[in-house]
């Protein structure tokens, strides 16, 4: 491959500062959003720090593929995990599936990933989770995985993401045969 490298999803260029008319400052640069596209994103401020620190802030807010919704990449994972509880709710489950549930968050799931944003959970390193919960447990992987599923199938509908669809884990290996009684 030739020519200038691809700006990695969710990165951004050079910031280029520039005074306007108005004799305030406008920083610019282009962002490469989840959907793949760049996009130019501008801020402006009294002076050019005040300007480019709007702007880096601004990138830091910007929503999941670009077309906003309840939750955006900078979320912790414990606003998704809060939601994804209240709308368990509202499910046609019966009591002690939903306890389960929970319990599964609570103890395996949440503590692993709560100090993460949703833009730094990565397949990679969901897979190494499931990897290390499968060597303690084939079902307690399954239950993790379980919750994974729901979780970022949630995820993808309350940022109304657009392109790109959460399809979940890969089937997990099952354990072999089981031995006769």
């Amino acid at each position: 491959m030739s020519g200038r490298p691809r700006t990695v999803i969710g990165s951004y260029g050079e910031v280029h500062v520039k005074r306007v008319a108005t004799g305030r400052y406008r920083a610019s640069t282009r962002y490469r959003d989840v959907d793949g596209r760049l996009r130019r994103v501008t801020a402006t401020g009294p002076t050019a720090r005040t300007a480019v620190a709007l702007l880096k802030a601004r990138l830091v807010d910007r929503r999941g593929y670009g077309s906003g919704g309840v939750l955006s990449l900078s979320s912790p994972f414990g606003d998704l995990a809060e939601l994804w509880s209240a709308d368990l709710d509202t499910r046609d489950l019966a009591a002690n599936t939903k306890e389960n549930y929970r319990d599964d968050l609570r103890v395996h799931v949440r503590p692993i990933f709560e100090h993460y944003t949703l833009g730094e959970i990565s397949t990679g390193w969901v897979e190494r989770f499931l990897k290390d919960e499968a060597a303690v447990s084939y079902s307690r992987a399954k239950h993790s995985r379980n919750i994974l599923n729901q979780l970022f199938t949630l995820r993808c509908a309350t940022t109304r993401s657009r392109g790109i669809r959460w399809r979940g884990h890969r089937p997990w290996p099952s354990p072999g045969p089981r031995s006769e009684r």
